[in-house]
Parts: C-alpha cells; structure tokens; sequence
C-alpha cells in the first residue's frame, strides 16, 4: 500500500528529498569535467592570451609572469591566422633588432648572429659587441628559465688544432661566462647556464651556395636557448 507523502512545509529540519537526488547529479558533474580536465591537452598560448585578455578587460596591462617567461613571450609576439596557426609577429628580439627570437621544441632560440661576428678561428668578442649581451640580459630579467648557450663554427674556417668542436665550446664559453658576469646588467647565475659546442653543424648558410664573407660569417655565432626548464627559488 502506497502512502502518500506528506508536503514539505517551511521549518522542518529535514530537507526534500527531491536534493539529495540533484546534489548527487551536481557531484557526479564535478567528477566528470575533473576527469576531462585531466585528460585534456592545455594549449598554453591560449590559456595565457585568455588571462592576458581578462586584465586587460580590468583597465590595467598583465604583467610578465615570472615563472612563465616563454609563455608571456609567445602571447605577446604570435599573432592567430584565420587557419588558427600561429605566425610570429615579431620575430626580432627588442634592444634594436640585435637578436632573433624564435619559438622551437624546447623553448626560446635566441640567435646573436647579427650583433657577435666571431673572426675566423677566434672565440673573442669585441667590445663594440658587448650592447647585444647586455640587451639579452635585459630580454630575460626576471625569468627563472634554464640557458644553453651554443657556439657553431663555420666548416670553411680552419680552428686552432683543426678542432671545430673546442673552438665552437670556446665561442659558447666567451659569451657564457659575460652572461654570468654581467656588464651593467645584473649577471645570470653560473649554475642556470649550460655551455655547448656544437663544432660546424647547422648552418645557417650553405658555403656551396654563396662568396659572399658577410653571409659565410653568420655561421661563426652563438645561439642561446631558454629552456623550458626553471631552476626553483630557494
């Protein structure tokens, strides 16, 4: 025998029971975008321009995030095609075009070919060349990221000993060590920094293709990447 359910009045202490029954479908939602969220793939040069378009909506600019330096940089230096690719907008670093900023697997090239032209087997830098250094330190500050510093050698250049690998490492080495120095900057701390030599590899002029010495002199450069990886704050 079915007996009917006496009405909910105003005051009793039990709730209805129709609320358990949609706090359990409210659980169960939560649970379900939990395991989507956790499942899903975060873009995260969207996640930051969505972030960066929220403070802007406040009337006031975002400021770089410390711990996301690459980050901050893609969303502001990449641009969204109608394809819905990314091109940069801006591929020139700051501090008068001195350096090239470029977007790769592991994080940020930063090519100085244009302001450090080593002399063929030479590993020394001149100190008309020490702005781009510095303009480098300033591109980083306050970034916590891990540096690979590069050095390449071109395959026509004879090296010290006919050894392109250690005249690379000694390229890489001279600008390594001015980073961690500082010159009017404040200096990058030495155990962020990585030293490679990477001997002739990667051209980014082919020799066969060009007499050119202005362009057979860029292959003589140092490239910085900023990893993705961060050293923790002590």
């Amino acid at each position: 025998m079915i007996r009917p359910r006496r009405p909910f009045k105003p005051g009793d202490d039990a709730a209805p029971l129709w609320m358990i029954s949609f706090s359990d479908m409210q659980a169960q939602l939560v649970v379900f975008f939990a395991v989507l969220f956790a499942l899903s793939n975060i873009d995260e040069t969207k996640f930051a321009q969505l972030g960066a378009s929220f403070a802007g909506a406040r009337g006031r600019e975002a400021p770089p995030p410390r711990d996301d330096f690459i980050v901050y940089w893609v969303m502001t230096h990449t641009l969204a095609t109608a394809s819905g690719k990314s091109i940069s907008s801006e591929q020139w670093g700051p501090e008068g075009r001195e350096f090239r900023v470029e977007r790769v697997k592991d994080g940020l090239r930063i090519s100085l070919e244009r302001a450090i032209a080593f002399d063929e087997g030479s590993a020394e830098i001149r100190p008309d060349q020490l702005d781009a250094i510095n303009g480098f330190l300033r591109f980083v500050r306050g970034s916590l990221n891990k540096i690979d510093v590069r050095g390449f050698t071109s395959p026509e250049e004879n090296p010290p000993d006919d050894d392109h690998w250690k005249l690379s490492f000694a390229r890489a080495d001279a600008v390594a060590k001015l980073l961690a120095a500082g010159r009017g900057e404040p200096g990058i701390d030495a155990a962020r920094i990585r030293v490679t030599g990477m001997g002739m590899n990667d051209p980014v002029v082919d020799i066969l293709e060009t007499r050119d010495p202005f362009q057979r002199q860029r292959n003589r450069r140092v490239e910085i990447l900023l990893l993705e990886d961060k050293v923790k704050l002590k």
